[in-house]
C-alpha cells in the first residue's frame, strides 16, 4: 500500500471505519484520549464570556455533520497535514463518502473503499493494487468530540469568534495551549445552516506544546445529501467470482489482487 496514503490516514477525518487503509487513526485517537481530560498547558489563559446563542447555533450546524446517521452522502475535498511526518500530507484531495446502513463507499484521491454484499474492497489506483476481504463493521465517526469541547469550553480556556463573509458564517473555537484540540472551526451557510467547511487543529499526542507538530485537517464540503446514492458507487465489478474463485473485473486486469478471504 502507498506509504504516503497510509500515513496520511492517521490524521484524516472520515476514514475511521474498520478498514485496512484507515487503522492508523485509531492508534492516534487512543493517544489523544490519554491527554484529552488533562488541564490546559498553562493556567494563565484568560477565560472569555462564551456566547451561549452562538454555542447553540454551532451545535445545530454540527448536527448536520453527524456521520453516524444510517444514510448520507458527502462530496468535497480535503487538505491535511501531519506535523510529525512530512509524508503524511494531502492537498486538496477530492473525496466521496456514501453510506446506507452497513454499506459504504469511500474515495479519497487515488484510493477507493467499497463495503457491501459481504465484501470489503480497497483499491489503490496509484499502486495498482486491490485488496479483497470480508465486509467490515462500521466503528463510527472519530473526530474531536465537539459536544465534549462545548461542555467545558469556558473552563478549558477556549475563545469563541464568529465572522461573517457574504452568505457564510464561521464560528471558531480556539485555545493555542490546549493539550488535544487547539482550534475547531465550522463554516456554514447562514440561511440553510448547511456546513461547507470544517477546520481542526489537533495537538501532537507525544509533543503537544510543539505547534509545528500539530495535525491540521481542512475538510471542505461541496455537496451533501440524506440520500446516499450508494448504488452508483457499489455496483461496480472490481472483483468477480468465477469457477476458479475471485478475479479482477474489466478495467482492473493490470492490477494486483490481494485476496484475504
Amino acid at each position: 500500500m502507498n506509504t504516503k496514503l497510509k500515513t496520511a490516514s492517521v490524521i484524516l477525518v472520515l476514514m475511521v471505519i474498520a478498514g485496512s487503509g484507515f487503522l492508523g487513526w485509531a492508534k492516534y485517537k487512543t493517544s489523544i484520549a490519554k491527554v484529552a481530560l488533562k488541564p490546559v498547558l498553562v493556567d494563565s489563559v484568560e477565560f472569555n464570556k462564551i456566547d451561549t446563542a452562538k454555542i447553540a447555533l454551532l451545535k445545530n450546524v454540527y448536527s448536520k455533520l453527524n456521520l453516524n446517521k444510517s444514510e448520507f452522502l458527502i462530496v468535497g475535498s480535503m487538505t491535511a497535514r501531519n506535523g510529525a511526518d512530512t509524508t503524511g500530507r494531502l492537498n486538496n484531495s477530492p473525496y466521496v463518502f456514501s453510506r446506507k446502513g452497513t454499506s459504504f463507499y469511500f474515495k479519497l484521491g487515488t484510493t477507493e473503499s467499497i463495503n457491501a454484499k459481504g465484501l470489503y474492497v480497497y483499491v489503490d489506483h496509484k499502486m495498482k493494487k486491490v485488496l479483497l476481504s470480508k465486509e467490515k463493521e462500521i466503528s463510527g465517526f472519530v473526530m474531536p468530540e465537539l459536544e465534549t469541547i462545548l461542555k467545558t469550553v469556558g473552563e478549558e480556556g477556549f475563545q469563541l469568534k464568529s465572522t461573517i463573509n457574504g452568505a457564510n458564517e464561521c464560528i471558531n473555537l480556539s485555545n493555542p495551549y490546549h493539550l488535544s484540540c487547539k482550534e475547531y472551526a465550522v463554516r456554514f451557510n447562514k440561511l440553510t445552516l448547511k456546513p461547507n467547511q470544517l477546520y481542526v487543529r489537533l495537538s501532537n499526542a507525544e509533543d503537544p506544546e510543539n505547534n509545528d507538530k500539530d495535525n491540521v485537517i481542512d475538510f471542505r464540503i461541496e455537496r451533501s445529501s440524506v440520500i446516499s446514492e450508494i448504488g452508483a458507487y457499489t455496483a461496480r465489478n472490481i472483483v468477480v467470482k468465477g469457477n476458479r474463485g475471485w478475479s479482477l473485473g474489466p478495467g482492473f486486469k493490470n492490477y494486483e489482487l490481494i485476496n484475504t478471504l
